[in-house]
């Protein structure tokens, strides 16, 4: 079977989830960002903290921030004597609360010993490069070492068993291997008004609470968030990055996060206008849904860009099966509603268990999208104890219909909200109610 997409005359997915891709086409189909991406370029070129940015999972921070960082870098390519050198590095890390910190910081090394080793241009630029030569041989010929842990040199894949090591050269080796790589960032980088590697951790919201982030960027802070020439970018989710950015160890590394709410109503069109406009290799390539559609499968979605695609995507996927191909503005918007309203039932099939009192605090949950606290907010919720409200909490996160995060001390839950599941059927019992 062929790509549908093709068939439709793309070159490829209008509704892909994946984060927009750092280049001069993911400059065109960034919309709507405008303002965070002149304050994120500010931020990068203008302080010597590391950039910190605080949104919902699927606002598209990890997008922005390849799409800042890329558009410094063609700057820095179009004019090498007087612009600052801004270079994103090209892979996301990651970091949980089970990895071991030196592990973590293994990794960064090894991949900005590679990453600076394969930029050929240096040698072209005002960068003396006397010290690139020996970086770049240990990067051909390296030996390896193993160790616990899980990251393999050659090709950067994951281990179970073993991580590996640096060994080589006595200048590569161990702590020599760090010290001769703060030496060429500082050569490269002698200020920060020089620029620097834009290097993005992301989906800080891994670590599970602020209390473990606090505990794991402040063992970063004086090792990896220390080195000279590279220009951090944190990205979190449900409150990580604002609780740890302004405690005392951390304010003189962390900036004040940059708040990223989701997309502006009147942005929202522009966004899939933009991606089968570029993506289209035909005139009259074709897509079963339109622009106002997307934009209420936004709205029903809690204004989540990444739900919205995958919504959009799945729905795209059953017009292709089933042979569907609605003409008018008019037969998409009522073919998407009747998909939305089946997927709803479909899956309103899996949730028996819940009782009436569990649906009543499911719909108080649905009328509060930032989320809420069933520690602080039971009594909106008609109880007088958290501990009463529980068994209805659980048989709706059992049904994939809630999700929580997790509080700092006491392991409580904190904050409830609604899932992707959640909202799609919070769609279908307000439709059912008009």
């Amino acid at each position: 079977m062929s790509n549908i997409w093709s068939e439709f005359g793309f070159r490829g997915n209008p509704f892909s989830t994946a984060p927009i891709k750092a280049n001069a086409e993911g400059k065109k189909l960034l919309k709507g960002r405008d303002k965070e991406l002149r304050l994120l370029r500010m931020k990068l070129t203008s302080s010597d903290l590391h950039t910190t940015i605080e949104g919902q999972n699927g606002v598209g921070k990890t997008s922005l921030v390849g799409i800042a960082a890329f558009t410094l870098y063609e700057e820095f390519l179009d004019d090498p004597e007087n612009k600052p050198a801004f270079i994103p590095v090209d892979h996301i890390f990651q970091i949980s609360a089970t990895e071991n910190i030196e592990a973590f910081k293994e990794k960064f090394l090894l991949r900005m010993v590679s990453f600076i080793s394969s930029l050929e241009w240096l040698d072209e630029t005002r960068f003396p490069v006397g010290k690139l030569e020996d970086l770049r041989r240990w990067s051909n010929d390296p030996i390896i070492k193993s160790f616990n842990g899980g990251l393999s040199i050659a090709g950067f894949g994951a281990n179970a068993s073993t991580t590996n090591s640096v060994n080589g050269s006595s200048a590569f080796s161990g702590a020599g291997l760090e010290a001769s790589l703060r030496e060429i960032l500082n050569i490269m980088f002698p200020a920060g008004c020089s620029g620097g590697f834009v290097c993005l951790l992301d989906n800080m919201e891994l670590l599970d609470t602020s209390l473990t982030a606090r505990k794991v960027l402040e063992d970063l802070r004086d090792s990896v968030l220390s080195f000279p020439g590279i220009k951090w970018v944190l990205c979190g989710a449900r409150g990580i990055i604002r609780s740890v950015a302004s405690t005392n160890r951390l304010q003189g590394k962390l900036a004040t996060p940059i708040e990223l709410a989701p997309l502006a109503d009147n942005d929202v069109g522009d966004v899939i206008e933009a991606r089968t406009s570029i993506l289209k290799t035909k005139v009259d390539a074709y897509i079963p849904i339109a622009s106002n559609g997307f934009k209420f499968v936004y709205d029903i979605s809690n204004h989540n860009l990444r739900i919205a695609l995958k919504f959009c995507e799945d729905y795209c996927l059953w017009c292709a099966f089933e042979g569907k191909k609605p003409q008018n503005e008019e037969e998409k918007n009522e073919l998407l509603k009747h998909w939305l309203t089946s997927e709803a039932e479909k899956n309103l099939a899996d949730t028996q268990s819940i009782t009436r009192t569990g649906w009543s605090v499911f719909q108080v949950i649905s009328q509060r999208p930032e989320g809420i606290s069933p520690t602080g907010d039971y009594g909106e919720f008609g109880y007088d104890s958290p501990q009463a409200l529980q068994p209805h909490l659980r048989s709706l996160e059992q049904a994939a219909l809630i999700e929580s995060t997790i509080d700092d001390s006491d392991r409580r839950r904190k904050t409830i909200t609604l899932t992707p599941r959640g909202w799609l059927i919070d769609y279908y019992n307000k439709t059912k109610q008009n």
